[in-house]
């Protein structure tokens, strides 16, 4: 297979999500013909020996190589053996010139290396908190204002104010007109009398009513909605 070639010592084996161990070693099993690779559990406490055949997929994550293995964790414990099985260095002896024959000797070397490792998971929640605000906010409000202007003083010349209305108030007014008549003739001289009449008629004059209206959410301390200016009115509660 194509990952066997990029398994190599330091790989970290997985059985699904789970981490098996790191590959110490890999060895060719000239009995079965294939690829073993021994790998031992993060914590140390147990040795396994896989076949390279169970390799699925080999990728590198930051500089590291990692395999999954077509296996599920509960597989594990039948590639699991003691740190024993685990196969020794093999070391060849070499003869020099003079007729020496030179054995190296092998010792084990820690060699630590890093990996990814998830530590948790974060969940986040998104909620809905209230609170209570209060805020100043200005609020206008109209007030009528009505003043009462003599006929002899109001300037029909002067533009109006857009907000204002101009009514004119009327009322009857009474007006005699006296004609002087012949009544009779005196031959002998002429004498003329005035008498005074007393006349009783009815007249009408027009009376503003002003009915206030207030909205039914307005405080009771809040300004009067009507002002008057100047007299003879009639004020409906």
């Amino acid at each position: 297979m194509p990952q066997h070639i990029a398994v190599t010592k330091g790989t970290s084996f997985y059985a699904g999500d789970r981490l098996i161990g790191m590959v110490k070693q890999i060895e060719h099993d000239g009995a079965k013909q294939a690829e073993l690779a021994y790998v031992r559990s993060e914590d140390g406490q147990w040795h396994y020996r896989f076949p390279l055949d169970l390799v699925q997929h080999v990728e590198r994550r930051d500089g590291h190589k990692m395999a999954w293995l077509a296996l599920t964790p509960r597989d594990l414990v039948r590639f699991r053996v003691t740190e024993d099985a685990l196969p020794a260095r093999r070391v060849a002896a070499t003869v020099v010139p003079n007729g020496d024959v030179r054995i190296p000797l092998a010792t084990e070397e820690l060699t630590a290396t890093t990996r990814p490792m998830q530590r948790g998971i974060i969940h986040l929640h998104k909620g809905v908190e209230t609170q209570q605000q209060q805020i100043a906010v200005p609020v206008s409000q109209e007030t009528a204002i009505i003043e009462r202007i003599p006929a002899d003083q109001w300037d029909a010349t002067q533009p109006l104010n857009p907000d204002e209305i101009v009514i004119p108030i009327t009322e009857e007014r009474l007006v005699i007109h006296k004609e002087t008549v012949i009544t009779e003739y005196i031959c002998v001289r002429k004498q003329r009398t005035i008498e005074n009449q007393v006349v009783n008629e009815s007249v009408r004059r027009e009376v503003l009513s002003v009915i206030p209206d207030p909205a039914p959410d307005v405080a009771n301390d809040a300004p009067p909605l009507v002002q008057i200016v100047g007299e003879d009115y009639e004020t409906v509660p």
